[in-house]
């Protein structure tokens, strides 16, 4: 029976126009662990997973495809201060795919860096927050006086972790933008621009990146009359024509790990996980009251699928919200509006301190923690 009205929901939806949200929802979280974090008992009382009512009610509407209730009184009203002339639509598409001034974008990044690392430490797996010196040696001193990031170098990754190989993780999260929803007629249960697609170009942006630093610093075509003309095509040609920093770039594995707004995740991220679980039921074999291997690790990727999806889902709501209050505001800066929702969450001290605090009480333990606690099957 359950198969049978799988199959006649699958295609309605199938039916319902390209850009309609509800077969666009159903879509984007089909077979996703992640985004049913939301029905889960999700593990312990961790900070970035509590959820205020709004945020809940945000999710929720998402997860149908219906208009979240927050935006009714702010549909039709123009984006102040946006890039682009726009006003909200009743999703909130436009709202969501503004540019305007303000750390929303940044903090709905943050929050899922943020799990994403607690989660590698608590796993006792080495990482590294945004590393500035990864690629100093392969740059000139001219190039280091040319980069803008402060005392970084060329390349900047969000995560650097020692798994079973080293691997540099660079985070994407997408909004609920309608770009994000269309379906083309040829596939129309197969969303574009998806995780898979973003997924993708992360793949294509790093090695172009590095080919960029090598060509500022001397090195391409030199057939070329000048080899600052030199394309990304003939770099990627051949491992012979890489240069220091490609060469570098190299020595990496590359994940492209990219949240989708209803929770959904790349397979880059799936990655990480079971990768991350698998190394997490070795290294935390002992403080695991399960029979074998294999169920701490069924365990840990449950656990992780549930603090990921949980933290992609509230990360997305509370840009909707915040970007709400901003159209509410008439576009006026007010720093500690837009600082609300952090503090509110993590305490004024931010995300890092807070998690910090609650591993100390809960493992007394900080660089060793196990999860086990927070799922609640012993000590």
């Amino acid at each position: 029976v359950d198969d049978e009205r799988a199959g006649q929901v699958a295609a309605a939806l199938a039916a319902r126009p390209l850009n309609d949200p509800m077969a666009y929802a159903f879509y984007a979280r089909k077979g996703s662990q992640t985004a049913r974090a939301i029905f889960a008992s999700y593990p312990g009382q961790h900070p970035e997973a509590n959820l205020t009512s709004d945020e809940f009610r945000v999710i929720m509407a998402r997860m149908f495809g219906i208009p979240p209730a927050a935006l009714r009184d702010v549909v039709g009203y123009a984006i102040p201060r946006a890039s682009t002339n726009g006003v909200v639509d009743e999703h909130g598409y436009t709202l969501t795919a503004a540019k305007v001034p303000g750390p929303t974008d940044k903090r709905r990044h943050d929050y899922v860096k943020h799990v994403l690392h607690t989660l590698l430490r608590a796993y006792r797996i080495e990482a590294q927050l945004e590393p500035d010196q990864l690629f100093m040696s392969q740059l000139s001193a001219e190039q280091i006086a040319r980069e803008t990031r402060g005392s970084g170098a060329g390349i900047i990754p969000d995560i650097v972790a020692d798994g079973t190989a080293q691997t540099i993780v660079e985070i994407k999260v997408i909004g609920a933008v309608h770009t994000y929803s269309q379906r083309k007629q040829t596939e129309p249960n197969v969303c574009t621009n998806s995780v898979e697609t973003r997924q993708r170009q992360v793949h294509r942006d790093y090695p172009r990146r590095a080919n960029n630093l090598d060509r500022e610093q001397g090195h391409g075509d030199t057939s070329l009359d000048d080899v600052n003309t030199t394309p990304n095509e003939w770099y990627e040609a051949s491992p012979q024509n890489w240069g220091a920093v490609r060469r570098r770039l190299a020595e990496f594995r590359l994940r492209g790990c990219v949240a989708g707004p209803r929770g959904e995740i790349s397979a880059d991220f799936r990655k990480i996980i079971k990768e991350a679980a698998a190394l997490g039921a070795v290294r935390l074999r002992d403080r695991l009251p399960v029979e074998n291997p294999r169920m701490a690790e069924a365990v840990l990727r449950w656990h992780a699928n549930c603090r990921i999806g949980m933290a992609i889902q509230k990360a997305s709501a509370r840009h909707l919200l915040d970007r709400i209050a901003m159209v509410r505001r008439g576009g006026r800066t007010d720093d500690g509006a837009n600082d609300a929702a952090t503090s509110a969450t993590f305490g004024s001290e931010g995300p890092d301190a807070a998690v910090d605090a609650h591993r100390t009480v809960h493992y007394a333990d900080h660089t060793g923690a196990t999860p086990w606690r927070d799922i609640g099957v012993g000590d």
